[in-house]
């Protein structure tokens, strides 16, 4: 929404004062490699002084006060902060499958065939660093995958500071329909 300050400048150097107040109302979109928002407008509303509203569809695009098409801005990007939070929970998976003792796998040559082997029970000294360090590395591996998901679904923004000028140019005329009288 861009609030209109001052008469609209048209052909000859006519000057239109009759309406005031009035808003564009539209939509903009970030061009990141140009760092800018470049802006288009659908709608006009004004209010005349005697109290009447008019509206009109409008087709226009914002230059900004470079004279240059889109309004410039700075890139804010969270993605990065969200991917050191991935590295950081992926870092303490290792860590907790580091704790994890490893099994290793045993030999028995005098086994006869179709027989069974003996159970293996695990050593109770190793079985709380087991439970921690499997605890720990199944955790940060679904927090690693969540701020994964969560960096792909998080876009850059051009951020535009508010009261930025904006020089409007129309792509066409415009031609105003009285709506109401404000406050009725």
């Amino acid at each position: 929404m861009t609030r209109i300050k001052g008469d609209a400048t048209l052909p000859n150097g006519w000057k239109l004062s009759d309406l005031g107040d009035c808003f564009l109302g539209g939509s903009g979109i970030a061009i990141l490699s140009a760092e800018r928002a470049y802006v288009i407008s659908n709608t006009i509303s004004c209010i005349a002084a005697n109290g009447e509203v008019y509206e009109a569809p409008v087709k226009a695009y914002g230059l900004d006060i470079d004279g240059i098409q889109g309004v410039a801005g700075k890139v804010v990007s969270k993605q990065g902060a969200i991917l050191f939070q991935a590295l950081l929970t992926g870092l303490a998976g290792g860590l907790g499958a580091a704790l994890s003792p490893t099994p290793i796998p045993a030999y028995n040559s005098s086994a006869q065939p179709g027989s069974t082997q003996g159970a293996q029970f695990p050593d109770p000294n190793l079985l709380a660093r087991t439970a921690i360090g499997s605890g720990i590395n199944n955790a940060t591996s679904q927090l690693s995958r969540f701020y994964l998901e969560f960096a792909r679904e998080t876009f850059p923004v051009i951020e535009v500071v508010a009261g930025t000028r904006v020089t409007w140019i129309l792509k066409e005329s415009v031609e105003f329909k009285k709506i109401k009288k404000a406050g009725g």
